[in-house]
């Protein structure tokens, strides 16, 4: 606007001037001065001089007062100061748009704790209510949430954004009245049920939180609807609904198959809901398509193993690895199967890769010792227990491998010492005391093994072989009338049982009560014909009987 540089000088240096003569004259105050357009002063022009001057209101109000008070309407003249207020604001706020974001964050601060009102754009406040909260100063985030609203009322981001910091903080109920006054204004905003879902399934209300997902799918742009089915499949997996999970997972690995979450939370659903079968044969159609997917291949692998293939599911982890040579879970898991085909040698390597390639985890370290035992290198299977001990102090399983190995190398003080402190770590675990229970036995210690072999059957009443091996215990100790005893106490819980009933075919035969000895013995037969040799293992001499042969015979031939 050509001539709006001389009023501001007017109005600063010549009060007492008579403002419409010199407008409507284009007189020049002084030498050197371009005239000015001539104007007719009305309240747009003493609008637009105050808008492009920007010089302090309170300074200019007397002059103005004195010059043009009878020249514009008191009213108007008060509306023209309330404008410029906003436009002072404004000029500040465009002065704010051009600091870096630290010192736009530093004068913000400064706002809060003087309590000044100064006009920002939305997308300023946004930016700077997200640092607050993801710094967790959720009180400054409100405080900023409330002058925002004040200057935006309405506005449908803030809202959303006070409604997603109310749901941080666990204010759910506030968090949806906000989102209600979003869905007036924006009803059909996917951003609004999707943070609905987030406090229904805070509330545990999952079925809520399923209907608002899905409105939000129905509503929200093509890229956004991935991680969507993903949050669906979430929710329905928190229902325990895993098939309809796996649905909803299918959906956002065909809209991106790359996707590692949805590949990870589908295999997770296969696995929890038992759909082993149907893991392999989607793995295996999904490969078709997606021959590269090294996710696939690793997935493929792991439900191999739990079908009982180990060398399919080592070849899978082999195309896992030509994929992503670094991934050091196909490593881990190539090596666990390798370990379970007692390929040890070939499982510590893969182990060595596992703790290259990856944070070292005592798990790791108690499997490469476990091989290096099976290999006879107990000094670096030592070692590597003793390193798991070390990364996990509470890692019982650390202890009880010790304590076998020390119980293997005769060292028995060690052994207990070991096994003992795993009892600490978890007391409850029938395992541990059965161990617990062989360690005294081997070192001497009769009562304390007896009393081991009792708190193990206590926790699991239903393990046959701690019977067992507590039969054999108290045979040798108390003898052969007290060992039966034992077992026909137990005989209603493991009837049923091969193992069971073969072992006390074996106490009558040695006892000279061979009748008793056949009936267990065809029975053990009825129940598993395959296992007839764990008798043997206890009294061999039964192996010449003829008519255990016979038994043996007739059942095969039947």
């Amino acid at each position: 606007m050509v001539g709006l540089l001389f009023p501001e000088f007017f109005f600063t240096h010549s009060v007492n001037a008579d403002v419409n003569k010199t407008v409507s004259m284009g007189v020049s105050p002084s030498p050197g001065l371009p005239p000015m357009v001539p104007l007719i002063p009305d309240i747009d022009l003493i609008s637009d001089i105050l808008f492009y001057s920007k010089i302090n209101i309170l300074e200019l109000s007397r002059a103005m007062f004195k010059t043009i008070y009878q020249q514009v309407p008191p009213k108007a003249l008060i509306h023209i100061f309330v404008s410029n207020h906003k436009v002072l604001c404004m000029f500040e706020e465009e002065e704010f748009n051009d600091l870096d974001f630290d010192s736009q964050l530093k004068r913000f601060e400064d706002i809060l704790k003087d309590g000044r009102s100064v006009y920002f754009d939305v997308e300023v406040f946004e930016e700077i209510i997200d640092h607050f909260i993801g710094h967790n100063e959720y009180k400054k985030a409100l405080r900023g949430l409330e002058m925002a609203l004040t200057q935006h009322p309405g506005n449908a981001n803030l809202l959303l954004l006070k409604a997603d910091l109310y749901l941080s903080t666990g204010k759910l109920s506030k968090s949806l009245e906000c989102l209600t006054l979003v869905e007036q204004i924006e009803p059909y905003n996917s951003e609004v049920f999707v943070l609905k879902a987030n406090v229904y399934s805070q509330q545990r209300k999952f079925e809520e939180a399923i209907y608002f997902l899905k409105q939000a799918i129905k509503f929200a742009e093509e890229e956004d609807k991935v991680e969507l089915y993903i949050d669906l499949a979430v929710e329905y997996e928190n229902a325990e609904k895993y098939l309809k999970a796996i649905s909803c997972l299918r959906h956002a690995l065909e809209l991106s198959p790359e996707n590692e979450t949805a590949m990870y939370e589908i295999s997770y659903c296969f696995e929890i809901s038992g759909k082993n079968t149907e893991a392999i044969e989607f793995y295996r159609a999904f490969i078709d398509e997606q021959p590269y997917s090294y996710l696939a291949w690793h997935n493929l692998g792991t439900a191999l193993i739990k079908d009982g293939k180990l060398i399919e599911a080592v070849d899978a982890f082999d195309y896992c690895l030509a994929i992503k040579d670094d991934f050091s879970t196909a490593h881990f898991n190539k090596a666990t199967v390798l370990m379970m085909d007692e390929k040890f040698h070939e499982a510590i390597n893969h182990f060595t890769e596992t703790i290259i390639r990856d944070e070292a985890l005592p798990l790791t370290f108690l499997y490469l010792g476990e091989c290096y035992e099976k290999t006879n290198e107990l000094v670096l299977a030592e070692q590597n227990y003793l390193r798991a001990i070390e990364l996990d102090e509470e890692f019982a399983e650390s202890y009880v491998a010790m304590a076998l190995l020390k119980m293997t190398t005769g060292h028995h003080i060690e052994s207990d010492f070991y096994i003992t402190k795993a009892i600490s770590l978890d007391p409850q675990n029938p395992d541990f005391w059965y161990i617990n229970a062989e360690v005294c036995e081997n070192a001497g210690q009769v009562e304390k093994a007896n009393l081991a072999y009792q708190k193990a059957i206590s926790l699991d009443e239903k393990n046959v072989e701690i019977l067992v091996d507590y039969s054999n215990f108290i045979q040798n100790l108390e003898g052969l009338d007290s060992a039966i005893e034992l077992m026909l106490e137990k005989e209603f819980e493991f009837n049923t049982n091969e193992l069971f009933n073969y072992r006390l075919s074996a106490m009558y035969y040695m006892y000279g009560k061979l009748q008793l000895a056949y009936k267990y013995f065809e029975r053990g037969l009825e129940i598993n014909s395959n296992n007839y040799n764990s008798a043997f293992e206890f009294y061999p001499q039964m192996e010449n009987d003829q008519h255990i042969l016979y038994l043996i015979n007739s059942n095969f031939n039947a």
